[in-house]
């Protein structure tokens, strides 16, 4: 379930960026950790805003305990991303 690839990226960070809730409700119940860092340190609320601006995604992964503080290796944290990528959504869901 938490297995990485040779990046780091776990099957959650790839079901955020697909955009598919289902998909992340799937991993969540199933018992994915949220809380994961690629070997970049992006986490899977990183991941879902490179795939789009997936706000009911962001919730579900907060909830899960992903952390919207956590930061990469290159200092940027996930509203960083949203900012940067044009998440206005996104960005307000992060924020709340």
């Amino acid at each position: 379930m938490n297995a990485a690839n040779d990046s780091g990226q776990a099957p959650l960070m790839a079901g955020a960026k697909s955009g598919s809730i289902a998909v992340v409700t799937l991993l969540l119940q199933a018992r994915a950790n949220a809380m994961a860092r690629d070997n970049d340190g992006r986490n899977a609320l990183h991941w879902a805003l490179v795939g789009g601006d997936y706000p009911d995604i962001i919730t579900r992964l907060r909830k899960a305990g992903a952390s919207s503080y956590e930061r990469t290796k290159n200092g940027q944290s996930p509203l960083d991303y949203a900012m940067t990528l044009g998440r206005p959504d996104a960005a307000i869901e992060l924020q709340a």
